[in-house]
């Protein structure tokens, strides 16, 4: 079996296309990631018994955007 060059030329652009809608989708999502942490930094124990719930990570007694 061998390669044909060609037409894997002619897949390129879209293969090109997609991994950048892939890194945009994904700078969004951090973007959006980055703005809840932010938004309910000061919410931790309001947000214990809903994470609990669907046994997400609990959050601790320190404010969720800490450093």
């Amino acid at each position: 079996m061998t390669l044909d060059l060609s037409k894997l030329t002619e897949q390129m652009p879209a293969m090109g296309e997609e991994s950048a809608a892939r890194q945009r989708k994904y700078v969004d999502l951090v973007t959006l990631a980055r703005r809840w942490l932010s938004q309910y930094a000061d919410r931790g124990e309001q947000l214990r018994h809903p994470a609990r719930a669907v046994h997400a990570a609990i959050p601790t007694t320190e404010p969720l955007d800490a450093t």
